[in-house]
């Protein structure tokens, strides 16, 4: 993770770093859900920030099951959210999550939708986070929403998404900035959501 870009110091350094670890692969960006976060080991373990058992808990455990049964719905097969909370608990894996809910309406504007976004994987078996392609084969396993992905992966590219973030960074929505990374970006994997 690299830190804000107005965090930036006037040599423009984290760019400079950027594009060096483009060099020996690629940049990712994606987009910051404003919501709540919540965390899941498997069975009900659900955790948010310093603590268990409260609104933001229970909000999410409810969008979390209310989700798996809208994405199975027309499957025969067993529980899928207790197969999804079997999996992780037995690779020792803690899931993570933007909850996004219009009723608890603690950040940012309204919501059309209340919704969760998976941005995390754990393992916490090797200390290790899941790769972005780890993550997404992980999610559309269990049909789980990931965030969107835009995949750059050339100097040319990169530069776009620097002069996009310049001209939109304090006056883009979505409405404007996805459809803009889109056009500048070299591959997008696109969530449910």
């Amino acid at each position: 993770f690299h830190p804000k870009f107005e965090n930036e110091n006037p040599e423009q350094s984290i760019r400079k770093q950027m594009l060096e670890v483009y060099e020996s692969g690629y940049l990712e960006a994606s987009i910051k859900h404003s919501g709540s976060l919540l965390l899941w080991s498997g069975g009900s373990r659900f955790y948010s920030k310093n603590s268990l058992d409260n609104q933001f808990t229970a909000a999410g455990e409810i969008l979390l099951r209310q989700h798996v049964v809208r994405a199975f719905w027309n499957e025969q097969d067993d529980d899928k959210f207790v197969q999804c909370s079997n999996f992780v608990e037995h690779y020792r894996l803690t899931l993570s999550f933007e909850v996004v809910t219009a009723f608890l309406a603690d950040h940012g504007a309204k919501p059309r939708r209340d919704f969760l976004i998976l941005t995390a994987v754990a393992d916490r078996s090797t200390a290790r986070f899941y790769s972005t392609v780890q993550l997404m084969e992980f999610a559309q396993r269990f049909r789980l929403p990931h965030n969107d992905c835009w995949v750059f992966t050339s100097p040319t590219s990169i530069q776009a998404l620097f002069e996009l973030y310049d001209r939109s960074r304090e006056t883009g929505t979505t409405s404007t900035v996805v459809p803009a990374l889109m056009d500048v970006a070299d591959v997008c994997v696109q969530s449910m959501y």
